[in-house]
């Protein structure tokens, strides 16, 4: 799987809240929230947005997949 491709996949949720995201700037997040990319690979070609804060995204991302997929229909009974 090429690079492009992997953050195609990381889809982005319209009412995602980027201030949550430890270590997107203010900047970042303010550019974020007004664009309101679909998913991270648009995310990675808007201006002003690094690649270590692409990365800071997909990070946090994975470990909230992680802690949803921890709280199974099977928890909740």
């Amino acid at each position: 799987m090429k690079p492009a491709e992997s953050l195609e996949r990381i889809l982005l949720d319209e009412s995602f809240d980027y201030t949550k995201v430890s270590g997107l700037s203010t900047e970042e997040c303010d550019k974020l929230h007004k664009f309101r990319p679909g998913n991270s690979s648009q995310a990675s070609r808007m201006s002003g947005i690094t690649p270590s804060s692409i990365q800071i995204l997909r990070i946090f991302l994975g470990k909230q997949d992680r802690r949803q997929a921890q709280v199974s229909p099977q928890t909740l009974n």
